[in-house]
């Protein structure tokens, strides 16, 4: 058995144990290969060694304000080696890490501060005058953390992690404006890391070169950041703005030799846009594992995606998740020419079911065009939204003894026993990959004036997927359409202001 080989085996067996936690595996591979590759940003990199050294120096400076373990410490930082170091420093110390946008709105940063409420946040020199620092108590700065000559006083009790206790939150989109926020635990956290490796060890490997592309209000961001960590791999980072440089971003994947990323359809059509004007053609030329996010996307734009990488050696999966479960469900394609994407079959250890408008269990044995309501459960799910136990009881449902989410999304069965998106059964729907709620950004508009505006639908354009139409009912004549998407810009997400306003 070769030195891969056998690390494969012994992660494999370690996530099969209950007692598996990503914390424990990242200071183990430290240990063993303390001058492997962990981090890279452009010409920056960090060794396990010196990632360990730098998450050592945050626990210990965590221990040293004597904060209480579970305490929920905010992080408000660009895309940067110290974001990772303090992710893991948070954890390991045994606080509740909790990521903000630097891009997010100022009222909607200050809605996500006022309902978490706590006393502590991480920020860089950079972002600082981004922050309301009178609303939160203590704001450390990261540069005065790591890279100090002191040395760390006891490495004994690191990490200091307890099954069921809360590892982080992440804040989406919310019915009622105001952001939910959903809470993980080490436990689940680590079943959703064991899930993606059990589900396909071959795209994470020791050998492998991992892009970080998501933002950090994506669950998915923490995924890409700790499964190549979890098998000694590499992580890829950005700088800050990367993700949306296309240039940038192609020139990334092939100096840094990425062999895995996941991608939505919004950043495909950005990149097939650049490539198309650029003449670039070995932007995948290291890529072997490529993983898109379960969404609609257009058939010519994939035929078109397509003819950019090696098929012979690249392989393509799909992959389904929600902020409450992680990813969950997920499947390699076969036929990559089929424009039908399915969302793929459940991970190992999670339970799925469809659900008809009866209440009654679609068997996918028996039908492969009945349509149902997808529930998931088992080990990965959240632990609840934060000091919201009604929104909570009302996501979860118990059938045999079993609980599951309801996602909200609809689905089939097709004729291989996978599972393909058909909707939603309710008012979300989805931008660049984040779930958004509609009511949400009706209800924003509708507070700009509710004496001007007596009615407002929001929906997706239908020439382009990721635009938003908004159309406001309004007996005056002299709305002012751009005062109003200001407002939008100032109370909501960058991705959840409507592209179009129509005034009827």
């Amino acid at each position: 058995m070769t030195i891969y080989e056998s690390t494969i085996f012994a992660v494999k067996q370690l996530l099969m144990s209950s007692s598996y936690y990503v914390l424990h595996r990242l200071f183990h591979i430290a240990e063993v290969h303390p001058q492997k590759i962990a981090l890279i940003l452009d010409s920056q990199m960090w060794t396990y060694g010196e990632l360990i050294e730098q998450v050592e120096r945050i626990t210990d400076y965590l221990q040293n304000l004597k904060i209480i373990r579970g305490q929920i410490i905010y992080q408000f930082v660009e895309r940067s080696l110290e974001m990772v170091c303090g992710f893991l420093g948070i954890m390991c110390f045994g606080g509740v890490y909790c990521p903000l946008n630097p891009t997010d709105s100022p009222s909607r940063l200050l809605s996500i501060l006022e309902q978490i409420q706590s006393q502590y946040v991480f920020v860089h020199q950079l972002t600082f005058k981004q922050f309301p620092a009178d609303i939160v108590k203590h704001v450390i700065f990261l540069e005065e953390i790591l890279f100090p000559s002191s040395q760390i006083e006891d490495r004994s009790k690191l990490p200091y992690c307890v099954e069921d206790g809360p590892a982080f939150i992440v804040c989406t989109s919310g019915t009622t404006g105001r952001p939910k926020a959903i809470l993980h635990t080490h436990r689940s956290f680590a079943a959703s890391n064991a899930a993606y490796i059990q589900w396909n060890a071959t795209m994470y490997t020791v050998r492998d070169q991992v892009l970080q592309l998501a933002t950090c209000t994506w669950i998915l961001q923490l995924s890409e950041i700790s499964l190549p960590l979890v098998v000694g791999g590499s992580v890829v980072l950005l700088r800050p703005g990367g993700h949306l440089d296309m240039s940038y971003l192609s020139k990334t994947l092939i100096n840094q030799q990425v062999t895995t990323m996941i991608i939505g359809p919004a950043i495909i059509r950005a990149l097939i846009d650049f490539l198309e004007i650029s003449q670039q053609v070995d932007t995948f030329k290291y890529v072997l594992n490529i993983c898109i996010t379960a969404e609609a996307i257009n058939p010519p734009q994939w035929i078109k995606f397509l003819s950019y990488l090696n098929l012979s050696t690249t392989r393509i999966n799909s992959q389904y998740g929600m902020s409450e479960c992680n990813g969950v469900l997920g499947c390699q394609l076969f036929d990559v020419y089929n424009t039908t994407i399915p969302i793929g079959c459940p991970f190992v250890n999670v339970r799925c079911l469809l659900v008809g408008e009866q209440d009654d269990i679609i068997d996918k044995t028996n039908s492969t065009s009945q349509i149902g309501q997808l529930l998931i459960g088992g080990p990965t799910l959240f632990a609840g939204y934060l000091n919201d136990p009604q929104r909570t009881n009302d996501i979860l449902i118990t059938i045999d003894n079993q609980i599951y989410l309801k996602t909200g999304d609809l689905a089939r069965y097709n004729e291989r026993g996978e599972l393909v998106h058909s909707g939603r059964a309710d008012f979300q729907i989805k931008i660049h990959g984040q779930r958004v709620e509609t009511t949400e950004i009706e209800d924003t508009i509708m507070n700009w004036s509710r004496d001007q505006i007596s009615g407002c639908l929001v929906i997706k354009s239908p020439q382009n997927k990721d635009s938003l139409v908004a159309y406001i009912v309004s007996h005056s004549p002299d709305l002012n359409i751009e005062e109003i998407r200001n407002h939008c810009r100032q109370h909501l997400r960058q991705y959840m202001v409507p592209s179009h306003i129509i005034i009827l």
